[in-house]
């Protein structure tokens, strides 16, 4: 147990990357798994549910998708304050210990980004839909209630919690990292200051 969260807060992209590969098996697996107990079409109320749960996990995406877009303005402020950090002449003493921890913070936002890209980029989601078709003539509007692939919505359903919990693990191991970045950078920062006043070896 203790393995795991330190595997989670010290390598999170590492952490991720693993439970998502379950998570594409997973993936795998219920895009062809058998729906049982599958819900007919005369009954409204389950699928309104159904379609109330197409809802919120729209909604949960999107939360998600602008958590990430927070997390790469976060590094953006970032890194440009640890470029103003190597441009100030009184932070100027020469590679050592304090160079390999500002090292290690920007490998971290590094990775971080990239993380944070990789949940904006998984596309792959489902919706419903109402099914309108143009022709020359009209335009026929289709109640999905009256044909609706039960099986399949149910399918989407599970495959866009699969989807959610992928975009989750990216977002979270971004911030992890993001946060593990600013730690190691508030540590070279001081230590450097400290440094300068002398009150620790360079």
């Amino acid at each position: 147990m203790i393995s795991e969260f330190l595997k989670q807060q010290c390598v999170p992209g590492w952490y991720a990357d693993h439970a998502n590969r379950k998570l594409d098996r997973l993936i795998v697996v219920n895009s062809k798994k058998k729906i049982l107990g599958l819900l007919k079409p005369s009954d409204d109320k389950a699928f309104e549910r159904l379609k109330l749960d197409f809802a919120k996990q729209t909604e949960r995406k999107k939360n998600l998708e602008d958590k990430a877009k927070s997390i790469l303005g976060t590094i953006s402020i970032s890194i440009t304050a640890i470029t103003f950090s190597l441009g100030f002449q009184g932070l100027k003493s020469g590679f050592s210990y304090t160079g390999i921890i500002l090292i290690l913070s920007v490998i971290n936002f590094v990775a971080a980004t990239i993380r944070a890209i990789q949940g904006l980029n998984l596309r792959a989601f489902y919706t419903y839909e109402t099914g309108i078709t143009i022709t020359r003539y009209h335009i026929h509007y289709e109640q999905n209630e009256q044909d609706a692939d039960f099986e399949k919505l149910i399918r989407f359903k599970v495959l866009n919690d699969l989807i959610l919990s992928k975009i989750a693990n990216s977002t979270y191991a971004a911030y992890i990292l993001v946060r593990n970045g600013i730690i190691l950078f508030g540590l070279f920062f001081f230590l450097e200051l400290f440094s300068r006043w002398g009150l620790i070896p360079t």
